[in-house]
């Protein structure tokens, strides 16, 4: 999902400078208790008197503040968020703390208190792990969860077989008090997870028509194999192919290598995707399908 490096659900024009440090708004400013002479702020109006504050942590630019002091003390003075006394750019530091598992799960820290997140906290919080794009838009993850690290503080995961090959991953946190909004987007990660494709949000559902087998690639030419099993390993189809368009875009009708209907709920599949000059094998990546009704069902 795309969406706005400052989000507020309202229509926003925003920018952020080519060092990914100084934010604007395209809207009235109004009187706000943020101390908006910084020039990583930004103060904007976004509704119902409702205040937004924004902030990039990158190059080890000064902090804002925000009811005259600084956003990461009013955080430790207000909120669970920060009982650690960090800087933003410190408390937003993302670390990789696992590589890739079989199907792309990857595990991240963050010195965030998990506590700020638990259901019965008075705190109004969350964090999402995403990039920003050339474009300088924040997009999420497409598949992301968080729970209890080290601690006590936040671990996240994501599936990085739904994300490019390489980027640079940061974590956005957004509080909202009564009153206002704030958002900090931390410092980059460098990130490669060395995929051979990478596959798009749906792709990962069929129904008793069948299963379109999509992933995306990074180079315009290759050949692909595509193996089916069931989730305890048993064969179901190969399938094989080449591609000139960059997208591997083929049709399953859900018929095994005996012709045989597959009636199960769940498949996995592995794309082995070979490029012109490789020089290795690619390791596979793998999407497990799960079954939906059809939608005249």
């Amino acid at each position: 999902m795309k969406t706005s490096a400052i989000e507020f659900y309202a229509s926003i024009s925003r920018k952020i400078c080519a060092f990914g440090v100084v934010l604007t708004l395209a809207a009235t400013s109004l009187p706000c208790r943020a101390d908006d002479s910084n020039t990583n702020v930004i103060v904007g109006s976004i509704g119902a008197g409702q205040e937004a504050i924004a902030f990039v942590t990158d190059y080890g630019q000064p902090e804002p503040k925000y009811d005259g002091v600084l956003i990461s003390q009013w955080l430790q003075i207000h909120t669970l968020v920060n009982p650690n006394h960090l800087s933003l750019s410190a408390l937003m530091t993302v670390k990789q703390i696992s590589p890739p598992d079989r199907l792309g799960i990857t595990r991240f820290d963050l010195p965030i208190n998990f506590s700020a997140f638990n259901t019965n906290s008075p705190d109004h919080a969350y964090v999402q792990l995403g990039r920003l794009s050339v474009s300088n838009d924040f997009i999420q993850c497409t598949f992301q969860g968080m729970e209890r690290g080290r601690n006590g503080c936040l671990q996240m995961w994501a599936n990085m077989n739904y994300e490019p090959d390489k980027q640079d991953i940061r974590a956005r946190l957004t509080y909202e008090t009564n009153s206002d909004s704030i958002i900090v987007i931390g410092p980059s990660l460098p990130f490669d997870s060395s995929n051979a494709c990478y596959f798009l949000e749906g792709d990962a559902l069929f129904n008793s028509d069948g299963a379109t087998l999509h992933a995306e690639l990074r180079e315009q030419n290759a050949k692909y194999r595509i193996e089916l099993t069931t989730p305890k390993g048993k064969h179901l189809k190969t399938i094989i192919g080449i591609v000139t368009n960059a997208v591997i875009n083929t049709q399953w009708e859900l018929k095994d290598d005996r012709d045989k209907i597959f009636k199960g709920d769940t498949f996995e599949a592995a794309f082995y995707v070979a490029y012109p000059g490789d020089t290795h094998t690619n390791a596979p990546v793998r999407n497990i399908f799960s079954r939906v009704p059809n939608r005249n069902h």
